[in-house]
């Protein structure tokens, strides 16, 4: 164990760790949710409250706390998979190989870096011609508020990008790690491990759609609905399909189990019919030949009624989170609803 520790302090373990610009922040360990809350802080004095709707310039309102929800979904989804995986390692299911493969190298990162930089100025001037049409004949001042609605645009585009490469490679790390992770009857528990990047990705997708709607009732404008509307549904599309592809994981270790499963009990079905010439090749090795009759019926029963599909600790969370959507639409409904009464008034 003590070589495993020393294994993985030489080695980056964690996906953010050739990614300075955030792997700082990574390793203060502060959680996810304390730094989304913390940059809104930032940001908090910034807004112009004289209006209806709290707004920053460039018609710009929505970016700093789309930028802090894209932070703290990095923070969480990178050091959720992390941990995973050195689960597996010390747990010697997997090799330090697979651990490190969710990080991007060098190279990959300076070209995410680039290419979120490349279209979050884009975006920036987007932002900024939309902002002039909308107010023509306005002189847009350059203040700080300005500057980081700006910042939040670019800085929220290129954690855009980092995300969805570490996706792509958590998808594919976590397929490969099905397909050679050891299944092991007697402590099925780790197999659970499996399912959490799904889970991970369900709790995400829950949370953003419920922070889009609260945002698409709060738009002061059909125009920034419409636009919000357009983007909410290509980021709602690619994480429907990064949902079904953590499925394949799932499926390829429901598979091996089955088979596990089956051949497990054709070896206690041997031994309680006296035969236990393959008694080595079960989980329990010769020992199974010391079992009783009883023990052995009591074996079988436990192997019959262990979860295939490996999500049987997420059953609890997933239906707290199935409820987070219905919730969040009654309350659009009551803030839409507010703003209604208050303008009639």
């Amino acid at each position: 164990m003590t070589g495993n520790i020393h294994a993985l302090q030489e080695h980056p373990v964690t996906p953010l760790s050739r990614l300075p610009w955030i792997a700082w922040l990574d390793r203060t360990e502060i959680p996810a949710s304390v730094v989304v809350i913390g940059v809104l802080l930032l940001f908090l004095p910034l807004y112009n409250y004289r209006t209806m709707v709290p707004s920053l310039p460039l018609e710009g309102g929505i970016f700093p706390p789309a930028f802090a929800l894209v932070l703290g979904f990095t923070l969480l989804l990178t050091r959720g998979a992390s941990a995973d995986l050195r689960q597996l390692y010390f747990a010697d299911k997997i090799d330090l190989q697979q651990v490190t493969a969710l990080g991007a190298g060098r190279i990959a990162a300076w070209a995410e870096l680039a290419i979120g930089l490349g279209i979050g100025i884009e975006r920036s001037f987007a932002q900024w011609s939309f902002a002039v049409k909308a107010h023509p004949g306005d002189t847009i001042p350059v203040d700080l508020a300005t500057l980081a609605v700006l910042a939040a645009i670019i800085g929220y585009t290129v954690l855009q990008v980092h995300l969805l490469a570490f996706c792509v490679r958590q998808v594919v790390v976590f397929f490969r790690v099905a397909r050679k992770f050891r299944v092991d009857l007697s402590h099925p528990e780790l197999n659970n491990v499996l399912s959490n990047p799904l889970v991970r990705f369900l709790m995400v997708g829950l949370i953003a759609m419920s922070f889009a709607t609260l945002l698409y009732q709060m738009a002061p404008y059909e125009s920034l609905q419409r636009r919000l509307l357009g983007s909410s549904l290509v980021v709602g599309f690619i994480w429907l399909l990064l949902v079904a592809l953590s499925f394949i994981p799932l499926f390829i270790i429901k598979s091996r189990m089955s088979s596990a499963k089956a051949m497990e009990i054709n070896l206690i079905r041997q031994a309680l019919a006296g035969n236990l010439a393959s008694a080595g090749q079960s989980h329990f090795g010769e020992k199974l030949a010391d079992f009783s009759l009883g023990e052995l019926m009591y074996y079988e029963d436990r192997i019959k009624n262990l979860w295939e599909w490996p999500f049987e600790a997420h059953v609890r969370r997933l239906v707290i989170f199935g409820l987070l959507p219905p919730l969040t639409w009654v309350l659009a409904a009551l803030v839409e609803m507010s703003f209604e009464t208050l303008l009639g008034g």
